[in-house]
């Protein structure tokens, strides 16, 4: 059976060992993120103009 400090320098060597693939899975998450929030900003431009035309047709 492993002792808590076994346990601890497990966890911990795991940790460090991920640490670049969390940091690069962050990375690419955030570059989603942006990318999706500025098609949504694109797309409410798109859609406030097709309203003003509306507006206009009506």
């Amino acid at each position: 059976m492993r002792t808590p400090e076994q346990n601890l320098a497990g966890v911990m060597a795991y940790l460090k060992h991920i640490e670049p693939q969390r940091e690069a899975f962050e990375k690419v998450t955030r570059y989603d993120l942006d990318s999706i929030q500025a098609r949504l900003d694109y797309l409410e431009g798109h859609i406030a103009e097709l309203e003003a035309r509306l507006d206009e047709l009506l």
